[in-house]
């Protein structure tokens, strides 16, 4: 009987031993803005890319608000409303949080 329970234990641990891993995991940068306020017929341009529509028409009387997914950093935003700028702002984005950016 001894024999058995010390051949179980034997077989326990080197299983228990040999089996052990590490690793790590690491998030991607990513960094969020979103635009609230009156969104309505707003475009963006973020840095110096193109400009682009906030909302996406869902073909009824909503529009779907959107998050823009961005690198974090220092990011220069600008809103254009009937070809004019409604904001022109400089904004530090910070890894994995979302920026609320506020339109008149």
């Amino acid at each position: 009987m001894k024999y058995i329970l010390s051949i179980g234990m034997l077989c326990g641990l080197a299983i228990g031993c040999g089996g052990y891993a590490t690793r790590t995991i690491q998030k991607a940068d990513r960094a969020y803005i979103q635009f609230v306020g009156n969104t309505d017929g707003a475009s963006v341009i973020i840095d110096d890319g193109e400009l682009f529509p906030i909302n996406i028409e869902t073909g009824s009387q909503e529009s779907i608000n959107r998050v823009f997914e961005v690198r974090p950093g220092k990011r220069r935003i600008r809103v254009v409303r009937d070809n004019r700028v409604v904001v022109d702002r400089q904004v530090f984005v910070d890894n994995n949080i979302t920026m609320e950016i506020d339109i008149p």
